[in-house]
C-alpha cells in the first residue's frame, strides 16, 4: 500500500511531472491490450485539457448537450 508520505510527495510534483508519472504508471499496468489503449487514450485526453489543447466544459453544459 502506498503511504501517505509517498502520495503527498507525488502530489507535490509539478503538473508536467505528475502527467509523466501517470503515463508511466498506465504503461506499467498489465491488462488487456484494448484496455491499455483505452486508458492511454483517457490519459491523453486529460493532458489535452490540462495543456489547453482542448477546452473543457462544465458538468451542467455536458448534461445540457446530452439533453
Amino acid at each position: 500500500m502506498i503511504t501517505t508520505e509517498i502520495t503527498d510527495s507525488l502530489l507535490a510534483l509539478p503538473e508536467e511531472d505528475r502527467i509523466e508519472l501517470a503515463r508511466r504508471l498506465v504503461g506499467s499496468v498489465s491488462a488487456e491490450h484494448k484496455l491499455n489503449l483505452e486508458i492511454a487514450d483517457g490519459v491523453r485526453r486529460i493532458e489535452d485539457v490540462l495543456t489547453g489543447k482542448v477546452q473543457a466544459i462544465s458538468e451542467d453544459e455536458y448534461r445540457r448537450i446530452l439533453g
